[in-house]
């Protein structure tokens, strides 16, 4: 009887207490002391928020288009990114860039259509983000010469004023040409423009001289037009550069090889 007694008291006073409840700071009583025990969190760093995907909503085909992902991380880690283009094809990884950070990454489509493009993001901890809500772009021609086309030999000549012949075999190899006999009037080039172009600029290039002229015309109010002055006889690259409102590259159109050709005082 006095030894069951004793394992009693020996229960009480050493054994019950040290039974502690894990992961909420307990008091524990040992021979009148007192011990707090705080059990340490493991904190998993979170995944940087979804991407915000900025960029153009309409582009030429074959043409590389920028494109912006921004992301947050809420532990401040270094994020990179990866884009799905709605054409098959998917980006590496790209970065390193800092939280809040923009990164900028380029994608050509060869097909016209309407696509949709997402992005997500993950930390240097491999981390991933959800992928980010669809942003939608429609690819096709946004720009075509008015005046001058691969084929065509315009005529600006006291008696053949403003008049043109069309040759299949001329437009086969990307062939255009200006005569005239007017002095000054240079070359007047018209560009047609679907309403999402809101500026155009225009390069004369001279491959064999290695220089160019470059005209821009930003007031589509009245539709796009350049006049080059002073141009001499000579094989010329004619480019086309379509702008949105932003400032954003959208389509290119270029004939290759354009002839100015001066045959004397009209």
């Amino acid at each position: 009887m006095n030894k069951q007694l004793l394992a009693l008291i020996v229960c009480t006073l050493f054994i019950i207490p040290i039974l502690t409840v894990v992961g909420t700071p307990t008091v524990l009583k040992i021979s009148h002391e007192e011990v707090t025990y705080n059990p340490i969190p493991i904190q998993t760093p979170l995944a940087p928020s979804t991407p915000i995907v900025l960029g153009p909503h309409v582009g030429g085909p074959e043409l590389n288009l920028t494109f912006m992902a921004i992301s947050e991380d809420p532990s401040g880690n270094e994020i990179y990114f990866q884009f799905d283009w709605g054409d098959g094809q998917q980006s590496d990884w790209i970065g390193p860039y800092n939280s809040s950070q923009t990164a900028t990454t380029e994608h050509l489509w060869e097909w016209e259509g309407t696509y949709e493009i997402t992005a997500k993001a993950k930390d240097n901890h491999n981390n991933e983000s959800d992928w980010s809500d669809p942003f939608e772009i429609t690819i096709e021609p946004l720009i075509r010469f008015g005046n001058i086309r691969p084929g065509y030999i315009l005529f600006n000549l006291q008696l053949l004023n403003n008049s043109h012949v069309f040759l299949k075999p001329l437009q086969d190899f990307g062939i255009s040409a200006l005569i005239t006999n007017k002095v000054g009037e240079g070359l007047y080039i018209t560009v047609q423009a679907e309403e999402e172009v809101n500026a155009v600029k225009i390069d004369a290039f001279n491959p064999i001289w290695g220089y160019y002229f470059v005209k821009i015309d930003n007031k589509k109010f009245d539709g796009f037009s350049v006049t080059f002055d002073r141009m001499e006889t000579a094989l010329y690259e004619i480019t086309v550069y379509a702008y949105d409102e932003f400032g954003n590259l959208i389509d290119i159109s270029k004939i290759d090889y354009f002839a100015f050709i001066q045959v004397g005082g009209g």
